[in-house]
């Protein structure tokens, strides 16, 4: 099993060599990763995950993985950008979203007709059956207006904590979040709606962590 995950700078993956026996691969919250190896030496793949990368651009020739057992993709530009069928770049995942400081993205165009789209698939008719086969689990729709928010630390996130958990934070966008640490890592300013809920039961419930009234009034704590 190979799991990459929260690899903020990560542009490019190393080809997949050395791991014939692989049978897991997970690629997880990846805000830069574009594209990835080609499958040719992994052909006893049998879970592929790709979640929250939502700058993917396409997968290889799927013709390899003839064991695939599951296959899991998180909405992203690969679900709109001409891929899987036309381009729409009206479509919330390719517009772009200034709220999560998300540029737009292009059509992928013909290599050599730049000005005609690509073969779906880029023609690979396996790829196009893994698709079909998997879709109740690639590129499931979404509420318009969802949108990606990358709680990888960063100096800024943790240095507005200023090491106070649960108080009160401001994402890109002036969304909302909470000080928090996740997976067991520094504690930083998180978007996670169901955290600030749960913090909030606590509170109400008198269980958990005595409350802070200061840092987290915003949260009901009355002291």
């Amino acid at each position: 099993m190979i799991h990459l995950g929260v690899h903020e700078g990560l542009q490019h993956l190393p080809p997949l060599n050395g791991v014939p026996n692989l049978q897991t691969l997970s690629i997880a919250w990846m805000f830069r990763l574009e594209q990835l190896p080609p499958f040719d030496n992994i052909q006893n793949l049998r879970r592929l995950v790709i979640s929250v990368v939502p700058f993917l651009k396409w997968i290889p020739d799927m013709t390899p993985l003839r064991k695939l057992e599951e296959f899991t993709i998180l909405p992203g530009v690969i679900c709109c950008n001409g891929f899987l069928g036309p381009c729409d770049l009206t479509d919330y995942l390719c517009e772009g979203s200034l709220l999560a400081g998300f540029p737009p993205t292009e059509c992928l165009v013909n290599s050599t007709d730049p000005t005609s789209p690509i073969s779906t698939f880029f023609g690979s008719a396996s790829t196009k059956m893994n698709f079909d086969k998997f879709a109740p689990t690639v590129c499931e729709n979404w509420s318009p207006g969802a949108v990606y928010i990358d709680n990888t630390p960063t100096k800024e996130k943790i240095d507005m904590c200023e090491g106070k958990l649960f108080r009160e934070c401001y994402l890109p966008g002036n969304i909302t979040g909470i000080c928090y640490s996740m997976r067991f890592q520094v504690l930083s300013c998180i978007f996670d709606d169901s955290r600030i809920a749960l913090r909030r039961y606590q509170i109400q419930q008198d269980v958990g962590p005595p409350c802070d009234p200061v840092d987290e009034k915003w949260l009901g704590c009355s002291g």
